[in-house]
C-alpha cells in the first residue's frame, strides 16, 4: 500500500505542467496587436512607439494574436502552430 501511494505520488508530481517565461509572455499578447519586422530577422513588438520598430530595416506588418498565433487582416495564420518568432525585450513583458 505504501508503495502504492508513493507511485502515485511520484507521478502526479512528474506530471506538473510548468510554463516558461516566453510562453507567459506570449499567453499575455492573446487578443493584442503586435508588429513584426520582415526581413533579415524577424521580431515581434507589442508597442508601435518601440525604438527597435522605428529603427527596423525590413517591412513592418501588423497582426493579432490568436491562441498564441499571429493572424492577419484577412484572418489567415502566419506561419506554423509550432513556431515562435522571439519577442522584442523591450516592449513585450
Amino acid at each position: 500500500m505504501r508503495s502504492l501511494i508513493t507511485l502515485g505520488l511520484a507521478l502526479l508530481v512528474g506530471c506538473q505542467m510548468d510554463t516558461t517565461p516566453e510562453e507567459k509572455r506570449w499567453s499575455a499578447l492573446n487578443g493584442e496587436t503586435v508588429f513584426v519586422v520582415h526581413g533579415y530577422s524577424e521580431i515581434i513588438h507589442g508597442n508601435k512607439a518601440c525604438g527597435d520598430l522605428a529603427n527596423a530595416k525590413g517591412e513592418v506588418r501588423q497582426y493579432k494574436v490568436k491562441s498564441g498565433r499571429l493572424v492577419d487582416e484577412q484572418g489567415l495564420y502566419a506561419g506554423s502552430p509550432r513556431e515562435k518568432l522571439p519577442l522584442c525585450n523591450k516592449c513585450v513583458k
